[in-house]
């Protein structure tokens, strides 16, 4: 890929980095917002206007050209950038960051009101969301590729929302095709959620691959 190819693509990704960070805190004001209904209208219009004007030019890729050159998973964020548990891109991803450090995950959320299952706590759907993919970056911290077969996931105590949470993952064996990864979600010294999972083995990893060139099909024009 030329120098300036892949400065535009850098560029896109920078915007659509902002693109997706704006539409998450407007997720999270309209969960929220007490306006009156008469207030409200103009704000939708403006929203539907915004709407149609970024769905004038669509692209066709499957991570709409937003891979990077090069993907190191220890920044999964840039790695994955339309995860919808922590991708940088993804307009509907929790608050959550993680990072790959030896042969651990660890990592960090917070919940807004979007997320409320019982009031004042999280949903339990979208603490099994961030578990799946803790043990599955837990699976590369490992030295294996991955995807999860089973997860099982244990609700300890509410998850409370606008606190941050530590998360945590780890393998915890992998032996011929049998990969096992664990996880925690924890809100100060309390464990609200753990889990554990089945991985279907893919693969090795190693340095090399690890850090590898993004795939040519999503590449395209525009991207």
């Amino acid at each position: 890929m030329s120098d300036h190819k892949e400065e535009m693509r850098a560029r896109r990704r920078a915007a659509l980095a902002g693109l997706a960070s704006a539409v998450r805190r407007l997720a999270d004001a309209a969960a929220s917002t007490g306006l009156e209904p008469a207030e409200i209208e103009p704000v939708r219009e403006s929203v539907e206007r915004a709407a149609r004007e970024l769905a004038r030019v669509h692209h066709d890729g499957p991570y709409s050209g937003l891979l990077p050159a090069e993907r190191d998973y220890r920044r999964p964020d840039v790695a994955m950038p339309l995860s919808p548990v922590l991708g940088e891109c993804s307009p509907v991803r929790p608050e959550v960051s993680m990072t790959v450090e030896g042969d651990r995950v660890t990592g960090s959320a917070i919940l807004g009101k979007k997320w409320v299952g019982p009031a004042g706590y999280a949903h339990g759907g979208v603490t099994a969301l961030i578990c799946d993919q803790i043990v599955a970056l837990a699976a590369r911290a490992g030295g294996v590729r991955g995807v999860t077969r089973t997860l099982e996931v244990r609700y300890r105590r509410p998850t409370p929302l606008h606190e941050t949470l530590e998360l945590v993952g780890w393998c915890e064996q992998v032996d011929g095709d049998e990969v096992r990864a664990r996880c925690e979600i924890r809100a100060g010294d309390e464990l609200c959620v753990s889990g554990s999972a089945e991985l279907v083995y893919a693969r090795r990893i190693s340095e090399s691959t690890e850090r590898r060139a993004a795939p040519p099909v999503d590449v395209g024009e525009g991207s």
